[in-house]
């Protein structure tokens, strides 16, 4: 997937910010997305495809148990939509 781009930026972007506004329990007014695709990504020694995702909350948000089970959510919807 080096070099390729996001096909529907636009379906990305607005299906994840209801799945975060789900997730967080905030509207989506609240929720900002931004897509910076087609940066050359190395993780462990592999160019395979790569996210990274950047979450700023609440800390009533952030708690370890919350935390870990919107990390699991949130990556099983990266995987499927993308």
């Amino acid at each position: 997937m080096q070099g390729e781009q996001v096909k529907d930026e636009f379906t990305l972007v607005t299906d994840m910010s209801y799945n975060l506004s789900q997730r967080y329990s905030r509207p989506e007014s609240s929720i900002m997305v931004n897509v910076e695709h087609s940066a050359c990504l190395l993780l462990a020694g592999s160019f395979e495809p790569a996210y990274i995702l950047t979450i700023t909350a609440l800390p009533s948000q952030l708690q370890p148990v919350t935390n870990k089970r919107n990390s699991a959510l949130i990556q099983s919807f990266m995987a499927d939509v993308l």
